[in-house]
């Protein structure tokens, strides 16, 4: 190849790497916007192996433990990769990219969406891709989609979405997602999301707590068993956790079936709704809209949760200044807007 040659196919190769670059970016930009795209950002903007416990499931976990909080109060870094209605079949593969960028030391698996039937989550394809979308693009990206997308003929949406969101050129209009360029931006509130609903939701204060077991559907106890051999064989820390809620029919007796099969595998297991006295939780008026905890409950929760972890696992606390400081500004940005809403 003579140099001319050369040259020319050195341009075409850079010309390429600029073309997928921008593909990439301008197809992120695109996504859909809003609390998940901004969560999984902020995740990815995190300091490398900087995270101490990795908080997975479904929109409850940003809405019922505040990490700046926990930070304060219990010195200890964490962060929600959640999304809504997080399918308990996604659990296995949000670990996997969550450890791809970081090493935590413990990982908190909230337990709400295993008592749904999976053949329903299977179709819901906006709360799928409030997985998927916000993920890197990667192998760990597509094996997370063939899992997520067996009901769907066409999966090509999923593997190039600028498919399916090549109409929402508005979110270009927006400076805030063009800072996402490189999928990633921090997140001040470190993924916590702030309900604060107080006065229209409320819900007499009940002993919900029963003896009974109820099983769950058998493909998300398929899924849960599944789910507990890869964190044996991948030798992870993990505590599974039940966020408070109004009871459904069932639940409480549900969430024991899960609880037994668990800790049979030598999981811990903690559930809220049984702790509601000790937190010092009240149903009428710490909870937003019977399924999400409001700001006040999960401050409660939060303590609760911080206590538990410090009480029963090896956290080790060492941290760079830079790391010190970044989630020191963060629990002051909370404790502004905590004030704030007081005070409205």
């Amino acid at each position: 190849m003579n140099l001319m040659n050369k040259k020319e196919a050195a341009k075409i190769i850079i010309f390429l790497a600029i073309f997928i670059f921008l593909f990439i970016s301008v197809s992120y930009i695109m996504r859909t916007n809003g609390d998940t795209k901004d969560r999984f950002a902020g995740f990815y903007a995190e300091e490398r192996d900087s995270i101490d416990v990795l908080m997975i499931g479904s929109s409850t976990v940003a809405t019922s433990f505040c990490s700046p909080y926990m930070w304060n109060r219990y010195g200890f870094t964490s962060y929600p990769m959640s999304s809504n209605s997080q399918r308990p079949k996604a659990i296995k593969y949000v670990i996997e990219e969550g450890l791809h960028y970081q090493s935590p030391q413990l990982i908190v698996i909230e337990m709400r969406t295993f008592i749904a039937d999976d053949n329903e989550l299977a179709k819901d394809e906006g709360h799928i891709r409030e997985t998927v979308d916000n993920m890197k693009y990667s192998l760990r990206r597509i094996r997370a989609i063939n899992a997520l997308t067996e009901e769907f003929d066409d999966k090509w949406p999923f593997y190039l979405d600028i498919i399916k969101y090549h109409s929402n050129i508005g979110v270009l209009a927006k400076p805030a997602e063009w800072k996402k360029f490189d999928f990633s931006v921090k997140d001040k509130k470190k993924g916590f999301q702030i309900f604060t609903n107080r006065e229209t939701f409320r819900l007499e204060t009940t002993d919900t707590y029963s003896e009974e077991r109820v099983a769950i559907p058998d493909n998300q106890e398929e899924v849960l068993r599944d789910l507990l051999k890869y964190l044996k064989e991948k030798d992870i820390e993990a505590l599974f956790v039940v966020s408070p809620r109004a009871s459904l029919e069932d639940y409480d007796k549900m969430m024991n079936y899960c609880q037994d099969i668990v800790e049979d595998e030598g999981f811990e297991f903690l559930n809220l709704n049984y702790k509601y006295d000790e937190m010092g939780f009240d149903y009428r008026y710490d909870i937003e809209d019977g399924a999400h905890t409001n700001v006040w409950g999960a401050l409660k929760c939060s303590d609760y949760l911080g206590k538990y972890i410090v009480d029963n696992y090896s956290i080790d606390r060492e941290y760079s200044k830079k790391v010190i400081k970044d989630w020191d500004d963060s629990y002051d940005l909370f404790m502004q807007m905590y004030n704030e809403i007081k005070e409205e």
